[in-house]
């Protein structure tokens, strides 16, 4: 879970003695989207929570683990009852 808003919202954070938060908006549109933020615990450790604008998919809580700087392991669950793992692969050229 990568966090678009995060220099922002880390140096609005600074005042309130946060190390790093951020913010994310995703897929938002006339019929939904979702809103929620994210702050690293660590520095391999970053845990989010969203909640679904239209209401349809409720709210999400995500940790991401990086174990390296290019892999890394997601697992969220979400308060309709869904959970999930993702093993995420990072390339930049």
């Amino acid at each position: 879970v990568q966090a678009p808003g995060r220099a922002a919202a880390a140096a609005s954070g600074a005042a309130d003695g946060l190390e790093a938060l951020g913010f994310q908006l995703s897929g938002v549109s006339a019929t939904g989207g979702s809103v929620g933020f994210g702050r690293y615990l660590g520095s391999t450790t970053y845990v989010s929570a969203s909640e679904d604008v239209g209401g349809t998919q409720g709210r999400l809580l995500s940790i991401q683990y990086f174990l390296l700087r290019w892999l890394s392991i997601t697992t969220s669950t979400s308060s309709n009852g869904g959970s999930g793992i993702n093993l995420n692969l990072r390339k930049e050229y």
